[in-house]
């Protein structure tokens, strides 16, 4: 619950997508992020995780990067309700990038699309407030 020991104090763990598990299941237990989270020092260390080319990596300045990672990223900005650590225009070029000749995105570019790279993309503009930008 919120009052207990989680840190007010989290910027973010080791692996992108632990962020946003940890998260989620606040959300989905409590119902919001707890107050007791640093919710703007967690937006901001996302920068940390987000790559010149707009994608993000699994693990802090290292690791693999595809659309997962910046689907996990999009996530955490958006029950943060702050955006403050991802350069949206950089995310979306990725995303953009990494549309196949089908029409379907790919994990990078360069890579046969598939639904899951798919679904994290659209789903990822979606938040970002940039579905506009592939429809």
């Amino acid at each position: 619950n919120c009052n207990g020991s989680y840190s007010s104090a989290i910027a973010a763990f080791t692996a992108i997508a632990l962020d946003y598990w940890v998260l989620s299941v606040y959300v989905l237990t409590v119902g919001t992020v707890c107050r007791r989270i640093n919710r703007h020092q967690l937006a901001l260390a996302l920068r940390d995780y987000q790559q010149p080319d707009g994608s993000f990596t699994s693990t802090i300045h290292s690791g693999e990067t595809d659309m997962r990672f910046l689907y996990c990223a999009c996530c955490v900005a958006y029950m943060l309700n702050d955006w403050s650590g991802i350069d949206v225009d950089a995310a979306v070029g990725f995303v953009l990038r990494s549309v196949g000749y089908d029409g379907a995105v790919a994990q990078r570019p360069g890579l046969e699309s598939h639904g899951g790279s798919t679904f994290c993309a659209i789903a990822s503009l979606k938040m970002m407030g940039r579905l506009n930008a592939v429809l």
